[in-house]
């Protein structure tokens, strides 16, 4: 391994890190590639980037993407490494503490680090630190940190560093505009979720029987959805139609949602309302998936006899026939105030006998092979 000070300016470096950019995806990989190639040209310890927190790195908190440690145990000590470069020194220019140089682009800092990161170093074998800035219009978006084993990195290295830090800038801006976005996404898709939890719960608080059922009709649902082969995304959207489905039900009465007995026709006119109202609640939120449809065709049948739009066979959208399917017999297994549960049994004669009339007849077929495989517990 050469020794700190050799690298060659347009050398085996600058070759062989843009032999690296030109082949391949811009990903984490590359970038532990290009650790490695700094390492093992310029005979450092350790050698790891990272991408700065907020447009200039102002926050000071980064991103380790890449490092690369060579021997037993390198993850190992590098995470500790890196982890107490940045909690203990902070990554960016500024007054530090220690014995070693800590050079910052051009400008060299000869001072004192403070415990615990000099007896980690010590530890370790490291003389020197050298932080060089990934600068892109004007912003620094990122560091290469260079750990030596020697006491003094040179200008002519730090040269060839900064060089390597341009040439690896641009793929490393596109990483972190990468990373970002798909934590907006898991941010987006957080609040979506949140949103969804608190509408179930304001279902759930109105009628005590909902508590659990529109879960486990879209655990129901979506097994039903896998068994029969959909994509992933629309699996995703049955289930979170199988969350609300039964949402509407807030504006049914509490002495028609828990009377003990049979419902009369003014009292069933209005829970039949409950899909219209479902539809209306949830129609102006912007979902990825077409849930207030779907829920608002959830009671409609294969004979058009449903409701509230009377929808006739294969105009019903897929996710409300499954829906369908696993409501009715997620509703016969359970407890009602006007019945006891009705049983596994119950439920699927009565999908076995309306299979065609009232219920798709593959949907019907694949929630019996999930209850027979027993991918869900009723």
């Amino acid at each position: 391994m050469a020794k700190s000070g050799s690298i060659q300016k347009n050398g085996p470096l600058t070759d062989s890190i843009q032999r690296l950019l030109s082949h391949g995806r811009k990903d984490t990989s590359l970038f532990r590639k290009v650790c490695k190639e700094i390492l093992d040209l310029g005979g450092y310890r350790l050698v790891w980037i990272g991408i700065a927190d907020g447009a200039n790195g102002s926050t000071g908190k980064f991103d380790p993407i890449a490092f690369y440690f060579p021997g037993a145990g390198g993850n190992k000590y590098a995470e500790e490494l890196i982890k107490l470069s940045i909690d203990t020194e902070g990554i960016l220019p500024g007054p530090c503490r220690g014995k070693r140089q800590k050079v910052f682009g051009d400008d060299y800092i000869k001072d004192n680090f403070s415990p615990p990161l000099t007896d980690v170093l010590d530890k370790n074998g490291i003389g020197s630190l050298a932080v060089i800035p990934l600068k892109y219009d004007k912003s620094t978006i990122g560091f290469i940190n260079i750990y030596s084993r020697d006491k003094y990195i040179s200008k002519h290295e730090i040269d060839l560093l900064e060089e390597t830090a341009r040439n690896i800038t641009a793929p490393a801006r596109s990483l972190k505009l990468e990373t970002e976005l798909k934590n907006t996404s898991k941010q987006l898709r957080k609040a979506l979720y949140e949103t969804i939890d608190a509408i179930t719960l304001m279902s759930e608080i109105k009628d005590p029987y909902t508590s659990g059922h529109q879960k486990k009709v879209a655990l129901l649902a979506s097994a039903i959805s896998e068994e029969i082969g959909l994509p992933r995304d629309i699996i995703d959207g049955i289930y979170v139609s199988g969350l609300l489905h039964d949402v509407g039900k807030i504006s049914v009465p509490n002495d028609i949602l828990a009377k003990p007995g049979q419902l009369n026709e003014g009292e069933f006119i209005i829970v039949k309302n409950h899909p219209v109202v479902s539809y209306d609640i949830l129609k102006n939120i912007e979902f990825p998936w077409s849930i207030a449809d779907i829920v608002s065709q959830h009671h409609e049948k294969m004979d058009g006899s449903g409701y509230p739009g009377g929808i006739k066979g294969r105009n019903i959208r897929i996710e409300a026939r499954i829906l369908a399917v696993a409501d009715v017999v997620e509703a016969m297994t359970a407890h009602r105030p006007y019945r006891p549960a009705l049983g596994i049994k119950r439920a699927i004669d009565e999908i076995i006998d309306n299979k065609s009339s009232l219920y798709d007849s593959r949907i019907v077929e694949a929630c019996i092979a999930v209850i027979e495989k027993k991918k869900i517990e009723l």
